[in-house]
């Protein structure tokens, strides 16, 4: 009632707000782009631009609901400097909204107040033929919500928190934004208060028990740790009754290398006394000695997996986050998905905040899952000078998404989707060969779909997702498919989308650390990742892939990865011990379900150049590439691969035959250049720089690669 009070107050009295008259705003999502030029590799040209169509259809789901040709010339690139595409929006008018008329007391409704006025407020211009922005510059101050700030359908419009702190009060997300465009959100910090997870130092390890004490300042109720089992979701096909945690070295609050890549505890923690609890261990990632990895001594922290900090759908392009700091989130931290995409992502960073009151250790972790995760946008985001450390999983995962077939009959398919993001009409889709994941129909568009519900199928879709993770929406959806041609697909092939991957990614000049999984990841068309710090990722540093473990589409075609420095890539033990796809700091590869292993008869990744990055101590390869058509691998250096030793990987031992001797691995890849690459030290079996495997023909120049 508040808020109608005071959306007809102004439109009854005209607007109270200060504006600046005849002006032009531009929203500034474009960069400039230096592309690579070389002969025999594509040229990787993303145009980047504000001018943005409307979104694609699809279901909306909850916010914070719980729930991834080779050439010959080895000089120094051509390099080529661009600029992209820019349409400029030109306003009437900016206007400049104050804040303190809605005031109310309570930060989150007085802000959401605000936006719903400003909402109306842009109708109504609309209306009367005129195109505004609309500023909303908030007083800086700490303010604290206790309800989800939500942009609903907003349009050219900036939130600009002016160097304020939002603290986050409640297991909630922080910000819904949905069908929105033209926005900016800039000039904030984020924290959670209370903390979403906790931590402390192992005091004794007794088989499978931990006894554990809590830091002070941090959470100690044994209920609030069992609460994580709630939101892993059979991650790891254990049951509902599992949660995951870290060890970390205390002497650098980073993630202990060569540890398990995840513990999984049991929900039964007990107090002890104070501040110490017991808590069982179910098995690590690596299925082998449950404590293997871990010590008397070591930081643990509890990771959970709540609510997304952030969380934007279907909006239709335009959409800036800058200048913003979090500290802390409940769950994973800002994702977009199934809209026109294209965001910009400036001067983000993700980093722990100041120690909680009455706490002497600082925190270990910023966020609780992956930070920035995009499914299902049309066009790729545009990252570049941002900073991300101490999160619990993936820091950028960018993909669509995988649907398997229940059958084919002519040109209709019917699918079983993970989640409910059906295709549009006039859609262009792919179907892909259960067994060795290449093409099998080529492009296919979508003429009709229908969405119904069919509880026949829940048997058949459990077989389907049998070798995948557990997560997954409603067992009893399908969706009828109708293409302009038969797809010709069997019972457990799969269906992904080429227009809703984020094609375009450019991601530059950031700097990631001390995280737990991956630190960049993306399955999509024409990428661009240059010029980043990556230090300590458990997993990859930076990875291509095709994923139907967890159902997140697609295969690369035209990506440059160059001028990195990686650091402790791939750091756990679960890559040279016992992993079953993390071959490299740098991997183009699949992560496979359990019913897969090795090569696939495929060469679906297409135009991949990998030049001039240094990555220095790696538990695996430092470079590792397979299923490449179009491969390019040059001017790198490797210092110290398989730092740990060689290991016993069941994958790279067993699965794909190798024993390694090099810093680079390349198979099962065809049209390969490999060159001027250097690798220095490694354990004495690494005599090679460059290994091949199986299945790699048309090497068009393997000269001056060196191990020293």
């Amino acid at each position: 009632m508040k808020r109608l009070i005071a959306i007809l107050l102004l439109l009854c009295f005209g607007l109270t707000a200060c504006a600046t008259e005849g002006g032009e705003s531009s929203t500034p999502v474009s960069d400039e782009i230096t592309d690579a030029t070389t002969t025999g590799v594509a040229d990787t040209t993303t145009g980047v631009s504000s001018d943005t169509t409307a979104a694609t259809g699809g279901a909306t789901t909850t916010a914070g609901q719980t729930g991834a040709q080779g050439g010959q010339n080895t000089a120094a690139p051509k390099t080529t400097t661009t600029k992209a595409p820019v349409k400029t929006e030109v306003y009437d008018k900016t206007v400049t909204v104050d804040f303190a008329q809605y005031d109310m007391g309570n930060d989150a409704d007085s802000l959401n107040l605000a936006i719903d006025s400003i909402n109306t407020m842009g109708a109504v211009a609309s209306i009367k033929g005129e195109h505004n922005r609309y500023v909303l510059k908030l007083p800086k101050r700490r303010y604290e919500f206790n309800e989800v700030i939500r942009l609903n359908g907003i349009q050219d419009f900036t939130l600009d928190g002016n160097g304020s702190t939002f603290i986050i009060t409640e297991n909630i997300s922080a910000f819904l934004i949905t069908g929105c465009k033209n926005v900016k959100l800039t000039n904030f910090t984020v924290d959670y208060d209370p903390l979403r997870y906790t931590q402390g130092v192992i005091k004794a390890i007794n088989g499978n028990k931990l006894t554990i004490e809590i830091d002070a300042g941090y959470p100690y109720d044994v209920d609030f740790i069992n609460c994580g089992s709630q939101t892993h979701d059979d991650v790891y096909n254990l049951g509902d009754s599992v949660f995951t945690a870290n060890v970390y070295d205390l002497s650098t609050g980073a993630i202990k290398t060569n540890s398990a890549g995840n513990y999984v505890l049991k929900n039964d923690a007990v107090s002890k006394g104070g501040r110490v609890v017991e808590i069982s261990l179910h098995s690590n990632s690596t299925w082998q000695t449950p404590s293997g990895g871990m010590a008397v001594g070591d930081g643990i922290a509890f990771s959970y997996v709540g609510n997304k900090m952030l969380w934007a759908e279907q909006c239709k392009g335009g959409m800036e986050f800058t200048n913003i700091t979090v500290w802390g989130t409940s769950g994973c931290g800002m994702w977009e998905l199934n809209g026109e995409g294209g965001s910009l992502y400036k001067n983000v960073k993700v980093v722990p905040g100041p120690k909680p009151k009455g706490a002497t250790r600082e925190r270990f972790v910023s966020c609780n899952g992956d930070f920035l995760h995009q499914n299902a946008n049309k066009k790729g985001p545009i990252i570049d000078g941002c900073t991300f450390t101490h999160m619990m999983d993936d820091v950028i995962n960018i993909h669509g998404l995988v649907y398997y077939v229940l059958s084919s009959e002519g040109n209709t398919t019917y699918l079983a989707p993970r989640w409910d993001y059906p295709f549009y009409v006039g859609e262009t889709i792919k179907g892909y060969d259960a067994a060795n994941i290449f093409d099998k129909t080529g492009e296919l568009k979508v003429t009709a779909i229908e969405s119904y519900k069919d509880s026949s199928n829940k048997e058949k879709v459990e077989t389907l997702y049998k070798y995948c993770d557990k997560q997954w929406g409603d067992k009893t959806l399908v969706y009828k498919v109708t293409t302009n041609k038969p797809s010709n697909l069997k019972f457990g092939d799969f269906v992904v989308s080429t227009d809703r991957t984020g094609a375009g990614t450019i991601i530059r000049n950031s700097t990631f650390g001390k995280n737990r999984s991956r630190g960049i990841v993306v399955k999509t068309d024409d990428v661009l990742i240059e010029n980043n710090t990556i230090t300590q990722t458990n997993f990859a540093a930076i990875t291509l892939q095709f994923d139907n473990s967890f159902g997140e589409s697609g295969y690369t075609n035209k990506a440059v990865i160059r001028n990195n420095t990686i650091t402790l890539g791939a750091s756990s033990m679960d890559m040279h011990m016992f992993n079953e796809y993390h071959l490299g700091a740098i991997m183009i590869g699949h992560q496979m379900d359990m019913a897969h292993d090795g090569y696939l008869n495929c060469f679906e990744f297409k135009n991949i150049l990998i030049e001039n990055n240094t990555i220095k101590s790696t538990g695996v390869y430092g470079i590792s590439c397979v299923s490449v058509d179009g491969l390019t691998i040059r001017n790198n250096k490797i210092i110290d691969p398989f730092m740990f030793g060689m290991g016993t990987s069941n994958e790279y031992r067993t699965d794909f035959e190798l024993n390694p001797n090099a810093g680079i691995h390349i198979g099962q890849c065809k049209n390969v250049t490999v060159t001027g690459n250097t690798v220095t030290g490694g354990p004495k079996e690494i005599t090679e720089a460059v290994q091949f495997g199986k299945n790699v023909s048309n090497i068009k120049d393997a000269s001056g690669n060196k191990k020293n």
